[in-house]
């Protein structure tokens, strides 16, 4: 019995912080790629990190390894392992993918949807996403329309050079962009036109990485 008033020098285990990774698998060499990296520069790495694989292929192509990749790591619905200390179901498995011409848009997102892996796509393509960060865009547009308005307005942007632009400069406006782009989507539902062009879900995405990032005890905006 330890006596009264005496301290236990039983060693108390260490504190921990749990890092959530966030596994991103997309069809985008650099857009994407170069956007994700200028947001992970603004998160807090001691919590949330982001892991991007890519470029994969059409959509169907992206759902089929991101739901291999979460059954494989037992990051899948059911099938989530426990981890040490109670730090359970930390990281995610997101697709990434547009709408553009393929034909398999549709059936890589009931892939997804059937295996509870989220998704944000966009139609027509990535570009839209960006484009949402300086101002409302919602009328109906294709591929080359969207890259036409993100060359206007990202320095250095130029797919035809494979180049990608200085993302960093406009994630100040990703807010913005978020609003735009859940407006946009709501319009879409009021025109009986659920998730068509234009529309983008990317600030679910978002959204979901600045909450893991946000101090512990922080209350959700809104």
């Amino acid at each position: 019995m330890k006596p009264k008033g005496r301290k236990s020098l039983k060693r108390k285990p260490a504190s921990r912080i749990a890092v959530k990774y966030f596994h991103i698998f997309s069809e985008g060499e650099k857009t994407e790629h170069d956007y994700f990296k200028a947001l992970a520069s603004t998160l807090d790495e001691s919590k949330v990190r982001i892991k991007y694989n890519g470029p994969i292929g059409v959509p169907k192509t992206v759902a089929t390894k991101a739901i291999a990749f979460a059954k494989d790591n037992g990051l899948a619905k059911g099938r989530r392992k426990k981890k040490p200390d109670s730090y359970e179901e930390l990281d995610q498995v997101w697709a990434v993918f547009d709408r553009d011409e393929f034909p398999c848009y549709y059936e890589a997102k009931q892939m997804c949807d059937g295996a509870s892996i989220p998704f944000a796509y966009s139609d027509p393509c990535f570009e839209l996403w960006i484009n949402l960060h300086f101002d409302t865009h919602d009328a109906p547009c294709g591929r080359h329309d969207a890259q036409a308005t993100t060359k206007k307005l990202v320095d250095g942007y130029d797919p035809k050079a494979g180049k990608s632009g200085d993302f960093c400069a406009i994630i100040g406006e990703l807010p913005n962009a978020e609003e735009r782009a859940e407006n946009q989507r709501k319009s879409r539902v009021a025109e009986d036109n659920s998730d068509g062009n234009p529309s983008t879900n990317m600030y679910e995405l978002t959204r979901a990485l600045l909450e893991a990032s946000k101090p512990k005890g922080t209350k959700k905006d809104g």
